[in-house]
């Protein structure tokens, strides 16, 4: 990225190199392998309003969208990529009269689950 960062920190638990811009957030690894979320900016305002994200009922749609780049992988090698989302709480919200609000309790979670896309190419 040919801007300077806005923030840069180590993830002691990984070794990986976490740097933030305006508009993306890039993770590299020990091994050079790096992860830049787009979007960065949207995210950030979602965070600042206390939320990071919404699912919808229609479709189980994610908002904001996930967009990641990746490089640094060797071609030979066969990779996945697994995202996990948690939720923070076991209530349910909605964004009414410009806050969020709780409206009931949020569906169970289904720990330890890993849904692969059908479109998949690892399947």
């Amino acid at each position: 990225t040919s801007s300077e960062a806005l923030s840069t920190r180590l993830v002691e638990e990984t070794g990986a190199m976490v740097r933030c811009y305006p508009t993306t957030a890039e993770s590299v690894s020990p091994s050079g392998i790096k992860i830049t979320l787009h979007g960065r900016d949207l995210w950030e305002k979602f965070n600042e309003a206390a939320t990071e994200m919404i699912i919808t009922k229609a479709g189980r749609r994610m908002f904001p969208v996930i967009k990641i780049s990746v490089s640094g992988l060797e071609p030979e090698t066969k990779y996945i990529i697994v995202m996990d989302i948690v939720p923070v709480g076991d209530n349910r919200y909605k964004f009414h009269e410009n806050e969020w609000v709780v409206t009931g309790k949020a569906e169970p979670s289904m720990p330890g689950r890993l849904y692969m896309h059908p479109d998949s190419p690892a399947l």
